[in-house]
């Protein structure tokens, strides 16, 4: 005859199961679907007349505990911008926050695109800051 006993498999599967419930409903373990990735943001910065705004600051970041992370970088003469490799869950967004000398700051959330071998590339129009 078999007893069961609080340490028993099936006990300690459902209590494993039901963790695991608990944290995906939280949003603290990525669902299976949510696959990690590694990418890099790149694109252009430029004002309301699609000219370049160089030396904006670009603030790409996640406050996501499995996949933090935050950057900043620089435009170019060109406006373009472009971070290092950084690593999200797929279902994750992230935040580019910008901000340029004269402008108006913008901010995009954006789900990191998996499977991106060139990476994610969005360009950001700023408005002029009114005198």
């Amino acid at each position: 005859m078999c007893m069961k006993t609080p340490h028993s498999s099936l006990y300690v599967l459902l209590v494993v199961f039901a963790t695991i419930l608990a944290g995906l409903a939280c949003g603290e373990i990525p669902a299976q679907d949510c696959m990690g990735t590694n990418f890099i943001v790149k694109g252009y910065i430029l004002n309301s007349e699609q000219e370049p705004i160089s030396d904006a600051t670009v603030r790409v970041w996640s406050d996501k505990s499995d996949s933090e992370f935050d950057v900043q970088v620089k435009t170019d003469s060109a406006g373009f911008y472009e971070t290092d490799d950084l690593f999200s869950f797929g279902c994750y967004p992230f935040q580019i926050d910008v901000s340029a000398e004269g402008y108006e700051p913008a901010s995009v959330t954006r789900v990191p695109d998996l499977f991106i071998e060139q990476g994610v590339e969005i360009t950001i129009e700023l408005e002029a800051r009114p005198e």
